[in-house]
């Protein structure tokens, strides 16, 4: 996808020549084919970075690491505590027995049932106090753990802000060393035109070539430096940065 840019460039070629009497500056019209991006928004491209960090990713495993193990040493103290429970059935047989009177004995039969329910605590005071001692140290891993997150976090954002913006400025950059290469290029064959006319010397004409020829090598680095920034965002990012 191209857009059609017009670049109006007044040409300096370092020389003068006279024309009928009378100085000739050529005001040169450039048409150029300037390459577009149709980049996806910043915001979108931060959040698929944050997805698809490794470094990200193994951090929020290791929050979540520090987290279970919290959580094991807040529940330490259940293995202190004890329930228990009981049940009992009894029965028992009493005989009474008369003194010669004209009474029959008597044998009673008892039944008896119980049921307890009991809870018991046991721990001694230096384990209290170590468990409480190690819990606060699992605290503080857990917060440092996911600042340690929020950290990276930060560095990605920051990373792709400056990235982003970098390939951008390349872009431009690339951008304007075309519309250059272009107008040295038509430079040249005015140059070679005065040259053929008797008009320009061959030194007149030996600069404008170099200038063209400089301006073709600056415009092939322009293009890999905006190839190096776009394979880069891409890389960290972990995703197509175009629509």
């Amino acid at each position: 996808m191209v857009s059609r840019i017009i670049y109006i460039l007044v040409l300096m070629m370092g020389f003068s020549f006279c024309s009928n009497g009378q100085e000739v500056i050529d005001t040169i019209f450039v048409e150029v084919d300037a390459p577009l991006y149709n980049l996806k928004p910043l915001d979108v491209l931060i959040d698929s970075a944050l997805i698809h960090s490794p470094l990200l990713h193994a951090q929020n495993v290791q929050v979540e690491i520090t987290k279970r193990k919290l959580r094991i040493t807040q529940q330490s103290w259940l293995s202190s505590f004890a329930i228990g429970s009981g049940y009992y059935l009894g029965k028992g047989n009493n005989l009474n027995l008369t003194d010669g009177s004209s009474q029959a004995n008597t044998l009673t039969t008892t039944t008896t049932a119980s049921y307890s329910v009991g809870a018991s605590f046991s721990m001694p005071l230096t384990t209290l106090i170590s468990r409480k001692s190690k819990v606060r140290i699992d605290k503080l891993n857990f917060e440092i753990e996911k600042d340690k997150a929020l950290e990276i976090e930060s560095t990605i954002r920051k990373t792709l802000i400056i990235e982003y913006n970098n390939l951008l400025f390349k872009i431009q950059e690339m951008n304007i060393t075309l519309s250059t290469m272009e107008s040295n290029k038509i430079a040249v064959q005015i140059a070679k035109k005065y040259l053929d006319e008797g008009e320009l010397s061959i030194n007149g004409y030996t600069e404008a070539i170099d200038k063209r020829n400089g301006t073709i090598l600056a415009f092939e680095k322009a293009k890999t430096n905006v190839k190096i920034a776009f394979l880069l965002l891409r890389e960290i990012t972990g995703t197509e940065i175009e629509n």
